[in-house]
């Protein structure tokens, strides 16, 4: 009988070191989070006048991109597609033909109309007239 009280009494002392290594761990825990959490406050990072200038001046941008409604959108990317784009066109030894925009002038549409497509750089086409 005294083996059975020998053993009831280690293991009581064994859940109670359990109980108190598992408190133990849990209060390591909490510190080491509230450390963690007081350590980032503190390190604030501090911005230069520059990054602050470049932000603001992004929100401004967004700030009136947001301002604009749906018809206002459209119409400025619109008025960005018809942009005059100067157009020249060469014949076969590669002189040149005419230049400006094919809009405004008629016989510059009509050689562009009989030109091939060559390449597209910086706003400008250029075409060439095989015949």
């Amino acid at each position: 009988m005294n083996s059975s009280e020998v053993k009831s009494s280690s293991k009581n002392s064994r859940t109670k070191v359990k109980n108190l290594s598992a408190i133990l761990a849990i209060c390591l825990a909490v510190i080491t989070l509230f450390q963690a959490g007081t350590a980032n406050s503190k390190d604030e990072r501090k911005m230069s006048a520059l990054e602050i200038e470049l932000l603001t001046e992004i929100d401004e941008m967004f700030a009136t991109q947001e301002d604009l409604s749906l018809e206002e959108v459209i119409i400025e990317e619109v008025e960005a597609l018809t942009e005059t784009n100067k157009v020249k066109v060469y014949d076969a030894n590669g002189e040149l033909l005419g230049e400006g925009d094919p809009k405004t002038n008629e016989s510059l549409r009509q050689l562009v109309n009989k030109a091939d497509f060559l390449n597209e750089y910086a706003g400008s086409s250029f075409y060439q007239v095989t015949q």
